[in-house]
């Protein structure tokens, strides 16, 4: 895990002190982040151009100041291994431990032998605990989805075989379970293929975005999903005759193809930055505003939906203590 860029540095001291007043870049946009680092860059081009020959004799061999990327490298005597604090910016680093980077004895700086680019050493810059601490986090989400998966697997083939399960109400709980069957199965790939595989992450491979996006897909749908769930709740408390093929036309289409245009909405304004098409998408983009705005929206509408059936079933059961509920109250109760 290393910087190959190859831009001139910043003194370690200004480094640290603009690190410790500035907060994690994880925390910020992109757009601080790239004013940041170049604010970096430009202390440690100063220092490059003014202080190199300050720190050594005329006739004494070194590697100049360079800025990485991440660090800024301060001029070393040939022969001799620089080292500084790791970023703390990068997720995954300790910034108590301390990157290392070679001069060699002709004053240049060490080179990769694959790459023939300049190489700033950060494998010591890995949080070991951390590493095994997301590793196990790992295992359980996997374990987690994979038995959620068993399960609502379970209880497909319990709805499929029993005829007398098949109603409208049963058909929309079918829809919601595989949404979720297909949601978990994405998640499983994702966290074994992709979160477990570094070098899928940076190569950014066509199918681990199409991952991405049949996730983002199945995550919108599980929602809208669920908002059928209230709607027909509804339906079935204010309308006593409702045509099922019909309704189940339209559960379709808000389930299924709503979703689709939605997601389809988010990989084009997504696929427009090239920043944020980098690493399986992984990164958040302003784009996902496109899939947020929708789920809050069905969160709340069902949450209107729940207060009105609430607000209706107490009003007719108060009213008709004395009666038999109406058919109405009775499709209500059995959809709840």
């Amino acid at each position: 895990m290393a910087s190959s860029v190859t831009v001139p540095g910043l003194e370690m001291s200004s480094i640290a002190s603009n690190m410790s007043a500035t907060p994690d870049l994880k925390l910020i946009d992109k757009t601080s982040e790239i004013l940041f680092l170049l604010r970096l860059y430009e202390q440690c081009e100063d220092q490059r151009k003014n202080l190199d020959h300050v720190m050594f004799n005329d006739s004494s061999l070194f590697c100049p100041t360079m800025f990485d990327g991440w660090s800024c490298w301060n001029a070393t005597l040939a022969g001799e291994t620089a080292k500084t604090a790791c970023p703390n910016f990068i997720v995954g680093f300790d910034s108590r431990r301390f990157a290392l980077r070679t001069c060699l004895e002709n004053g240049s700086w060490f080179q990769h032998p694959v790459t023939k680019k300049f190489w700033s050493n950060y494998t010591t810059c890995i949080d070991i605990e951390d590493l095994k601490f997301r590793k196990a986090m790992n295992i359980i989400y996997i374990s987690g989805y994979s038995v959620s998966l068993a399960t609502l697997l379970i209880s497909l083939v319990i709805f499929f075989i029993f005829k007398s399960l098949r109603c409208t109400r049963i058909a929309i709980h079918v829809h919601l379970f595989i949404s979720f069957a297909c949601n978990n199965f994405m998640w499983i790939i994702w966290y074994r293929n992709v979160v477990g595989d570094p070098k899928i992450v940076e190569e950014n491979p066509q199918h681990c975005q199409i991952l991405h996006l049949l996730l983002q897909y199945f995550m919108v749908a599980n929602y809208f999903w669920m908002f059928c769930e209230g709607l027909h709740l509804h339906l079935a408390l204010v309308v006593v005759f409702v045509k099922d093929t019909s309704l189940m036309w339209w559960f379709h289409f808000i389930g299924w193809v709503v979703p689709l245009a939605i997601t389809s909405l988010y990989a084009y304004v997504r696929h427009l930055s090239e920043e944020d098409t980098k690493y399986c998408w992984m990164n958040d983009a302003h784009s996902r505003w496109i899939l947020t705005v929708p789920v809050c929206l069905s969160i709340l509408f069902n949450l209107a939906i729940l207060m009105n059936v609430l607000r209706v079933l107490l009003t007719k059961l108060h009213s008709n203590s004395t009666n038999p509920a109406p058919i109405g109250i009775r499709k209500a109760a059995r959809a709840a």
